[in-house]
């Protein structure tokens, strides 16, 4: 059997709380760096000797200790607020910036430094992860809060399966969690996750029925369940959110009239949309489709066909 494989790989350029690092009344010391995630609060005695790591860019943390941080510290993007003053002990480093709130607190590097260097505009590629599919993936998408990875498997005889599966940050491993077979979800071959919300936008290249779909997504479970459809008059061959809200989808098609079609949605339903017709006729290429950073433009690829 073919066997294809989604690997991973990891960027190096760029209140309530969950669970208490440390305590308030006796000092604990980490050697080791620690990992920090969405409400972590660092407590008053926590002595972070091997530094830390904020692991999602939309994780919260408080920071309330007392002691200076060593170690290699790394905010990946995330909101740090600060309770006491943040001291850098000699031996520190930053390596991944992320946003610091003072709350009228200090922020103070070590007595030693006297330059900060600017960050390179090269980045690093670490491998992360993979994970085995039965044929090669078509499409894939990230959920916007990286929790969740669906992909448009090419199946036999066209039938496409689509594929959820759940990312671990802390272990980075990926884990299949939902699976559509061709019968509830024939030919699916563009997929792309809604920007803020959990919901999954899927062309399908099917000869009838709805080939663009909207699905929602458990979001403890992962599970797939089907909102709404259209049918566009062609095979969905591509499909993008608007930015920054997604408040509407675009869909492109191999149509020989109305190749791109934006529908407005509303809780994952899809409106009626705004046809736009190429002519002469083409065909939108698979997966070619994306708007600007504000959504006030948009792309396409097209093939020459009928003209």
């Amino acid at each position: 059997m073919n066997r294809s494989c989604i690997f991973l790989f990891l960027s190096h350029s760029f209140s309530l709380f969950c669970a208490t690092i440390g305590s308030d009344t006796a000092v604990t010391r980490f050697n080791n760096q620690v990992q920090l995630t969405d409400g972590d609060r660092i407590a008053g005695f926590a002595r972070l000797a091997g530094g830390f790591n904020i692991i999602k860019a939309n994780d919260t943390i408080n920071f309330d200790c007392f002691f200076p941080v060593s170690g290699e510290l790394l905010f990946n993007g995330g909101a740090f607020y600060l309770s006491q003053d943040l001291m850098l002990a000699n031996i520190s480093s930053i390596e991944k910036l992320g946003n610091i709130y003072g709350n009228g607190h200090l922020f103070s590097m070590s007595n030693t430094t006297s330059y900060l260097q600017p960050l390179p505009d090269a980045c690093d590629l670490t491998f992360v992860s993979e994970i085995a599919t039965a044929q090669s993936p078509l499409s894939v998408t990230w959920a916007y809060n990286t929790d969740f990875l669906a992909a448009a498997i090419d199946g036999v005889s066209a039938n496409n399966t689509l594929v959820n599966y759940s990312f671990d940050p802390i272990t980075r491993t990926l884990t299949q969690v939902s699976a559509l077979l061709p019968s509830s979800a024939r030919d699916a071959q563009a997929v792309r996750y809604h920007p803020s919300a959990l919901y999954l936008a899927v062309g399908r290249r099917a000869t009838s029925g709805n080939r663009i779909q909207i699905y929602s997504v458990n979001a403890g479970t992962g599970a797939l369940s089907l909102v709404s459809g259209a049918n566009p008059g062609g095979f969905g061959q591509a499909v993008k959110w608007r930015p920054p809200t997604g408040n509407y989808l675009l869909a492109g098609t191999d149509a020989n009239s109305n190749e791109f079609q934006i529908y407005p949605v509303t809780a994952g339903v899809l409106g009626s949309p705004l046809n736009i017709d190429v002519s002469p006729n083409r065909d939108v290429s698979l997966g070619a489709v994306d708007w600007n950073f504000d959504g006030s433009y948009f792309v396409g690829g097209l093939t020459a066909s009928g003209g």
